[in-house]
């Protein structure tokens, strides 16, 4: 009895069965869900956009605040209605205007590291050239929603490897770690394929934002981004339209990326880091009668693919070089590869370190025909004996400033 007595008082002093407990609960109907979070800073104020999905009569809520820190501006949200929970953790996207990236990113990330309303693994991009209030909500008109365009842009990006999409987790840590990180850049354009008189903007990637110490300091090309994507082994697939010598063009899908990384260390240190980047690749379609089967069209084919692939990797060093930053991470691979070696090695700071150290580049191109229908196993079994890659070569030298060359050879040059 003693027992029943204390289990029943127990359960009287649990908040849950209170009837003020009971009155804090929220029914879902009463969450605005925001789908995707906006950011920017003018004259020391943080100005927040929020915008929800689609809802069941098409229509998207877009709401704005404003205020010192961005911490008040969310929470001056809640005050826009008496009905309604505005709900961050269902976020999937955070927009950074560049005037907020340029003073300070870092500042942007400290309150989804720091609060609960968000998540760290919300995707995070920067709006080049504007603002993210703007990006959001001239995106979300015509009853579109903000994150219906971005959910696109994500798929499409990973299709074409020419750029992956980081989260506020992932660039936190860069930052913390390196002072440097690259973050997927956005912009507005404008749609033509809608009816005479109407307009709808929609948003689409222009290459990397670069970050160092904290803040955006300048911008990668789509096709630098694309060197940049595969030097960080996020490659998945991409589609790469080569001209065939008669008129037309090959399409060749490359199906599989990966870059190595090693170091030749010396008396002073680091004297060089090696680069080694292999592609794969498959034959989707030729327009010109081309016999694919000749070995001197898939060399050809592979040389320029080869060629093409390293005039981007060679950009992307220039480029981090010239901003006097590691966002290609080529310090903490060479610490992977060779731990203590690397600690020994490294003295005073990374960054100038690397500024005068030797990179050598090469990349490996292996084009094969239309997964080898038609190919007798014989034949297979020889190809591959003889090895048929072709490999170009740059280094990268430093002390002053960066000297290219390029080992490819001609055209009309045979393997061996």
């Amino acid at each position: 009895m003693k027992r029943i007595l204390l289990l029943t008082l127990a359960c009287l002093l649990l908040g849950g069965c209170s009837s003020k407990g009971y009155r804090q609960i929220r029914e879902i109907e009463s969450f605005e869900i925001v789908q995707t979070v906006g950011v920017d800073y003018e004259d020391g104020m943080y100005t927040v956009t929020a915008a929800t999905g689609t809802g069941p009569e098409g229509q998207v809520s877009v709401l704005t605040s404003e205020s010192v820190t961005l911490a008040r501006a969310i929470q001056q949200m809640q005050n826009y209605s008496t009905k309604k929970y505005i709900f961050f953790g269902h976020a999937a996207n955070y927009l950074v205007g560049e005037a907020a990236a340029e003073n300070d990113l870092s500042a942007c990330l400290e309150y989804v590291e720091r609060g609960f309303n968000m998540r760290l693994d919300t995707n995070i991009f920067i709006v080049k050239g504007g603002k993210a209030g703007d990006a959001i909500t001239k995106a979300s008109e015509g009853g579109e929603s903000v994150d219906d365009h971005l959910q696109a842009l994500e798929k499409d990006v990973q299709i074409l490897s020419e750029n992956h999409i980081f989260d506020c987790g992932d660039i936190a840590e860069e930052i913390a770690a390196d002072g440097g990180a690259v973050v997927t850049a956005i912009s507005l354009w404008n749609n033509e394929n809608v009816p005479v008189g109407e307009t709808k903007k929609g948003i689409q990637v222009v290459g990397y934002a670069v970050i160092v110490g904290g803040r955006l300091t300048g911008y990668a090309d789509v096709e630098t981004s694309r060197g940049i994507t595969l030097l960080m082994n996020h490659f998945v697939t991409d589609m790469e339209e080569i001209p065939d010598g008669m008129g037309g063009y090959a399409a060749v899908e490359l199906v599989s990326g990966k870059a190595k990384y090693d170091a030749e260390f010396g008396g002073s240190g680091i004297e060089k880091i090696k680069i080694d980047v292999k592609l794969r690749g498959n034959i989707a379609e030729m327009e010109s009668p081309v016999d694919i089967y000749d070995e001197q069209v898939i060399w050809e084919l592979e040389r320029v693919l080869a060629k093409k692939e390293l005039e981007r990797i060679v950009n992307a060093l220039e480029l981090s070089r010239r901003l006097d930053a590691d966002i290609l991470e080529l310090g903490r691979e060479v610490n992977m590869k060779h731990p203590v070696k690397f600690s020994r090695a490294r003295e005073g700071e990374w960054i100038e370190q690397l500024a005068g150290t030797e990179i050598e580049v090469s990349v490996k191109v292996s084009v094969d025909r239309t997964y080898e229908l038609g190919i007798s196993p014989a034949e297979k079994e020889v190809r591959e004996s003889e090895g048929r890659e072709n490999n170009v070569q740059a280094v990268c030298g430093g002390g002053g400033g960066v000297h290219i060359f390029a080992d490819i050879p001609p055209a009309a040059e045979k393997r061996t």
